[in-house]
């Protein structure tokens, strides 16, 4: 089975660093939990969902010059099985698309240096209207992108540190053709508001950019309930992805009959969180 093994912070130390959120857990009141938001109404979030509104919300915009990089505490940690096909789902849910793993085949994780174990769960994709010049949640020294997409993972015995990590690679569009893009252009015909249709060999490792030098930070789930346990993993570098692409995305129905053309959440104030980076030797396979 092949691995990747990137630098990173360990997770105690984000942890320390960054403070345990006293709004760890996820809005439960009816309230939150029915709210059908909407990205053209972020305003309103925290008025349904309190934790929209509090200090460690995500996306951010990454001020390079406020990273610190590559600090002795940086320890390996191990990405397992992202090179093996899978067979999964891939689902319109009226606020994005996302392609979620069969269950019945060996999964793929995400293990940290403190043997905490997350398992893959799923990826999905943001995204702007075009010609906009944005899409991208998060932004780099204010310049956003494209698109973003987003691998989602959940802690397996993480003990209460961080319950989910997400790995975040920032988009940007061309008129090249991608085959790894087109089969999801494809499908994505079938595709209607609350519905799925099967997709196959999947490689998770050909949506990553060869390049994993990436920036760390503790923040949320970037939409309601914008829970705050998630360590966010935003690589550096860049995915070409065909406009074609972005054009069939914004094509798609919302859960209220308009179409998704955008789908991105504003970032967010940093405050006193850290920002650390890994540039330069952050990975290597065997």
């Amino acid at each position: 089975m092949q691995e990747i093994i990137v630098l990173l912070v360990a997770l105690v130390l984000l942890y320390d660093i960054a403070g345990a959120s006293p709004y760890a857990a996820a809005d439960d009141d009816d309230e939150c939990q029915d709210y059908h938001f909407s990205y053209s109404m972020q305003w309103d979030w925290k008025n349904k969902c309190p934790d929209c509104g509090h200090n460690l919300q995500s996306p951010i915009n990454i001020d390079t010059y406020r990273a610190i990089t590559n600090i002795p505490s940086m320890r390996p940690l191990v990405m397992t099985g992202w090179c093996s096909p899978r067979s999964g789902s891939w689902s319109n849910n009226g606020h994005t698309l996302t392609f979620t793993p069969n269950w019945d085949q060996p999964p793929a994780y995400l293990d940290s240096p403190n043997h905490y174990r997350f398992k893959f769960l799923k990826f999905q994709f943001h995204w702007g209207l075009k010609d906009s010049g944005k899409g991208s949640e998060h932004t780099i020294n204010s310049q956003a992108y494209d698109g973003e997409m987003q691998f989602l993972f959940k802690g397996e015995d993480a003990y209460g540190v961080m319950k989910h990590t997400a790995l975040a690679v920032l988009l940007k569009s061309d008129h090249t053709s991608q085959a790894m893009f087109e089969k999801w252009q494809k499908l994505s015909n079938d595709v209607v508001y609350n519905s799925k249709v099967s997709i196959y060999n999947i490689v998770l490792d050909d949506y990553l950019p060869e390049s994993k030098d990436y920036y760390v930070y503790a923040g949320s789930l970037t939409s309601p309930p914008c829970t705050e346990n998630v360590q966010w993993i935003v690589l550096k570098h860049l995915m070409n992805v065909p406009e074609a692409f972005l054009d069939k995305m914004r094509s798609h129905k919302k859960d209220d009959g308009g179409f998704l053309k955008t789908n991105y959440r504003a970032t967010q104030p940093l405050n006193a969180r850290k920002l650390w980076s890994c540039y330069g030797g952050c990975y290597k396979k065997h």
